[in-house]
């Protein structure tokens, strides 16, 4: 895995080996990216949630993002994300926690985060797109220049709209579909 663009261009991150975990293609990230290329992403404070290598994050940092906080439940996960900020020399922009979704939105709640850019790419077939994005309407985590990215596979129950969270945009890469959330503030 690489870095595709900005500051880190063509650094390697590594993966952790970890059941349930997939890293992000390079073409689904590029496209991602793409998508967002209207987006400003320079100053922006990213969420990667489920965050793997925290590949998506890192690359938004490469790209401009102010701020990144990555949150896996996953020892080998969280030890893998630590060592490609490190790798990177990008600490003082970023945090890294290890615990489940649920919980760490209502600690980044609590603790006052606020985010421009939310990435989830949680494991398939588990209805976690839809609980997260409950999640966050409960617990109120977005900026009013907000974005959602969910990496998901087609027979994952992703819902039109949630609260006032709405979607914009799916766009199909082989098997993976990506989805673009909006909340209306």
């Amino acid at each position: 895995m690489r870095i595709i663009a900005g500051k880190y261009k063509g650094k390697k991150i590594d993966f952790p080996k970890v059941q349930n975990v997939r890293p992000t293609q390079d073409k689904v990230k590029e496209a991602i990216f793409n998508i967002l290329k209207d987006e400003d992403l320079t100053g922006a404070k990213v969420l990667d949630l489920f965050a793997g290598s925290g590949s998506l994050g890192l690359e938004a940092v490469s790209r401009g993002a102010a701020k990144a906080v990555f949150i896996d439940s996953d020892p080998k996960s969280f030890a893998t994300i630590r060592k490609n900020i490190k790798s990177l020399a990008c600490e003082d922009i970023t945090e890294v926690f290890r615990t489940d979704f649920d919980t760490a939105i209502k600690k980044l709640h609590r603790n006052g985060y606020v985010f421009d850019i939310i990435f989830l790419d949680p494991p398939y077939y588990k209805d976690l797109p839809k609980k997260a994005l409950l999640k966050m309407c409960q617990y109120d985590i977005l900026s009013p220049y907000n974005i959602i990215i969910i990496e998901h596979s087609k027979r994952d129950l992703i819902p039109e709209s949630l609260d006032k969270i709405n979607l914009l945009l799916t766009k199909k890469y082989g098997d993976t579909f990506v989805s673009f959330y909006r909340k209306i503030q």
